[in-house]
């Protein structure tokens, strides 16, 4: 059995999708951000934790433990889900609290225990920039399976389509899962992939691969239904071909 494992991914990927699946296992934790943003204050509020005044290596051990606690929830498995543009800070903030320790690897196994690493990407990076974007600018993130919304940021308002928009979306996207992919290198990690494509079409297959991988029972997979819908607004697809036409292409 595996002891713990940190989904690797960038936004607009499928890891909610992913990560709600795997939670509802019953036996493979509770993936989440729990380390998104830059700042422990940020890190507390997200963890449910008073304010504090401490010291920063204080409050790195409290929310280390806070954080190992919730990624577990009621399994044996701690779990978490890291986005690359906020892996930076963590990184800084594990060398704080482990200044002995050489590499980002030994930080992160000395606090939640041998690790495995799963790396969520998505192929088609132009689809993947035009989603961020419409998100970005609709505040509207992700919909429940039977289409109410799961998660908004901001209140409705039209979105505009902008090439230049895409374009930076897609130098972006993809540098961060070149980064992911140079920090598995640099560290000597071997991730299992899965990609945004495979996800959508057999969640519940990549599910048991995942059980599978961590050395848990798959056939858990055959019960766990997805209930995250795809955001099927017709713009998304009309932006990608509008992009491509104006001569966009992702690298």
């Amino acid at each position: 059995m595996a002891n713990a494992y940190i989904i690797c991914t960038t936004p607009r990927s499928g890891s909610t999708l992913l990560c709600r699946m795997l939670r509802t296992t019953g036996i493979a934790g509770v993936p989440a951000s729990l380390f998104f943003g830059t700042s422990l204050a940020e890190w507390r509020r997200r963890m449910a934790l008073a304010p504090s005044d401490a010291s920063p290596t204080v409050q790195l051990r409290d929310i280390m433990a806070a954080a190992h606690a919730l990624g577990k929830g009621d399994t044996a498995v701690f779990a978490l889900r890291q986005q690359w543009h906020s892996f930076a800070f963590l990184q800084a903030q594990l060398a704080l609290l482990l200044p002995a320790a050489q590499t980002d690897l030994v930080r992160l196994t000395s606090v939640f225990g041998p690790l495995r690493f799963i790396y969520l990407t998505r192929a088609d990076k132009v689809s993947q920039a035009v989603s961020y974007l419409l998100a970005q600018q609709t505040g509207l993130w992700h919909r429940n399976a039977d289409g109410t919304e799961l998660e908004r940021t901001a209140a409705p308002q039209l979105p505009t389509y902008s090439y230049e928009a895409i374009a930076a979306a897609v130098a972006k996207l993809t540098e961060w899962n070149q980064n992911w992919q140079a920090w598995f290198n640099l560290q000597g990690v071997a991730p299992f992939t899965v990609t945004y494509e495979t996800l959508a079409d057999a969640p519940q297959a990549q599910i048991r691969d995942i059980l599978e991988q961590l050395n848990l029972p798959p056939q858990v997979a055959d019960s766990v239904e997805p209930d995250v819908a795809r955001i099927d607004d017709p713009r998304s697809q009309e932006w990608v071909e509008r992009f491509r036409r104006d001569g966009g292409v992702a690298p």
